[in-house]
């Protein structure tokens, strides 16, 4: 059931547009792209601000949030975020809800249930990330999804913190959820927040009232949400969803085309940290051919015995942040802007380990 590391991958690229979508995108009349887009804009910072007025963790405070908005097949729309790579990653644990548990008939999906998790192999960062997922209905269609995430400093390692530098394998990181259905009718299950209070029983109370706040930041967009298509309609939500998504893919290809094509190398070094110090290698190609580019890390160091590895969608994630940040800056922040973009990630290098390896140090690119 686990998903696999590439499929992952290409769950980062936006899905193709349907039929449905294109024809929806007729309903847009001149100026309500740019207003609408301001209104979900509007709605992710409020929903931002309910988060980090809830919760009570260090990290939830100081804002190291994402709040954000997507189709109902998973891909990115909008998100408002302390740090981009949290808002590419939010899509694929809702694309592994809606191709697993959305049809299964020992789970499904209706209006109210919500969605928990926090295992990089289904799409974190690393298990410090604790994801809220919910699907949003109106007049009983599923029409988008909305999620809330922060970065959890406790996990029940095997060291206090949520970041273990000890950890050797995914046994020693703490606690490690799968996307699991953990509320119905807009309430959280109080069995399955007493299970992840009693993993995480270094800071039971933090553990609780964060689960809150994540629900409570994802309801509130739903609501904003489910508001906007009972004005203007599923249809017409269904068309501004798409037309973000083919603004931020048709802007990326148009700058990229501008840039010189060729081939490019970068090779840098860094520190591992663990129970052994050691010099690890990260080696990129950068193929740049018309709007195409393909990342390489064919030459990257092979996976240690420390925490410091990451996946590869969690590798393109971590490009997005400098990407979305300065070269993309002015693009919507959508999944449209990684349709030119492909990745070769060779299997057994420290940013495409094992599925036993630890990743609660998850390592920068």
């Amino acid at each position: 059931m686990r998903p696999d590391p590439q499929k992952l991958l290409e769950w980062i690229k936006p899905s193709p547009s349907t039929d449905k979508e294109l024809e929806c995108l007729k309903l847009l009349q001149p100026g309500d792209y740019e207003i609408y887009t301001e209104k979900l804009n509007s709605f992710l910072l409020e929903s931002k601000e309910v988060f980090i007025k809830l919760g009570v963790s260090s990290m939830l405070r100081s804002g190291d949030v994402v709040t954000g908005i997507y189709t109902p097949r998973g891909d990115m729309v909008a998100a408002w975020c302390g740090t981009y790579l949290h808002a590419v990653v939010g899509q694929l644990p809702i694309k592994y809800v809606a191709e697993t548990w959305l049809k299964d008939p020992t789970v499904g999906c209706k209006d109210g249930d919500i969605f928990y998790c926090s295992d990089p192999l289904y799409g974190g960062i690393h298990n410090c990330d604790q994801i809220v997922v919910m699907p949003v209905f109106n007049d009983g269609e599923l029409i988008a999804w909305t999620n809330a995430a922060v970065h959890q400093p406790e996990t029940g390692a095997c060291e206090p913190g949520g970041m273990p530098l000890t950890a050797k394998t995914r046994h020693d990181e703490g606690m490690l959820l799968s996307p699991i259905k953990i509320g119905e009718n807009f309430r959280l299950r109080e069995d399955l927040v007493e299970m992840c209070v009693n993993l995480i029983s270094r800071a039971p109370r933090m553990q609780a009232i964060d689960m809150r706040a994540r629900l409570s930041a994802a309801d509130r967009l739903r609501q904003r949400l489910v508001s906007l298509a009972c004005e203007k309609g599923n249809d017409f939500v269904k068309g501004l969803f798409r037309r973000i998504i083919v603004e931020a893919e048709e802007g990326a290809r148009r700058r990229i085309r501008l840039w010189n094509d060729g081939t490019y190398r970068a090779v840098t070094f860094m520190d591992i940290v663990g129970e052994k110090h050691r010099l690890v290698r990260n080696f990129l190609t950068l193929t740049k051919n018309g709007a195409e580019r393909t990342w390489d890390f064919t030459g990257t160091s092979p996976e240690t015995d420390s925490p410091q590895h990451c996946m590869p969608h969690a590798l393109a994630a971590n490009v997005a942040i400098h990407l979305m940040s300065y070269t993309f800056n002015d693009l919507p922040v959508s999944a449209g802007i990684f349709s030119s973009m492909n990745w070769i990630v060779p299997e057994g290098c420290m940013f495409h380990p094992n599925f036993e390896a630890a990743q609660s140090n998850s390592a920068p690119s």
